[in-house]
């Protein structure tokens, strides 16, 4: 099969894997958007911080209704984050340590018979030297992936907070994933309807 695998059940969980070095500045973007998604708790949403992408990762893949990976991109300053869908694809250099996530939805293929439709956000940053913050253009970038993130979400079924929806609310940080105050007299369970 060259495609992804026909829709799955809606029982099947939203994937969504950031990867990327955390001790290498901006370049720690995705698995910071990743943590962002996990503190949301959302039914039927698994998200994985992870440093590469590695074979282990197909037999999770396989079992995914969507994937949505989110990753660094050092591009043209000042850019926004590009959405790409992706298809399975092999590569010569690919089985010791999956680099690319074509390779590990053809994997996920090749293995477990199942390649779950996906995409590839790729997030504008500056500085991947060594460090651990984020520069200003990753972190308007992380911004935008959560809100990008929260509408693919929406469209795959899963019940979002309306704060997610906001490309100003969206956080990366040590509040992420904290969900923001609610305006005074709105219940949560009033949000979730």
């Amino acid at each position: 099969m060259d495609g992804p695998s026909p829709a799955f059940d809606d029982d099947r969980p939203v994937l969504v894997i950031g990867f990327g070095n955390l001790l290498r500045g901006d370049d720690g973007v995705g698995p910071r958007v990743a943590e962002a998604v996990a503190g949301w708790n959302l039914s039927g949403v698994v998200a994985l911080a992870v440093h590469q992408l590695l074979p282990e990762l197909a037999e999770s893949l396989s079992h995914a209704r969507f994937v949505i990976f989110a990753d660094a991109d050092v591009g043209p300053p000042g850019g926004s984050v590009i959405v790409s869908p992706l298809a399975p694809r092999w590569s010569l250099h690919a089985i010791a340590h999956v680099s690319d996530p074509p390779v590990l939805l053809a994997l996920a293929q090749a293995l477990y018979g199942r390649c779950p439709p996906a995409i590839l956000l790729r997030i504008p940053v500056r500085d991947v030297n060594v460090g651990c913050s984020l520069s200003p253009l990753a972190e308007t970038g992380a911004r935008q992936a959560l809100h990008r993130i929260a509408l693919h979400l929406a469209e795959q079924g899963v019940v979002v907070r309306p704060d997610m929806l906001s490309p100003a609310r969206s956080r990366t940080g040590p509040h992420a994933g904290r969900p923001p105050e609610l305006p005074e007299g709105l219940r949560e369970q009033d949000v979730l309807q």
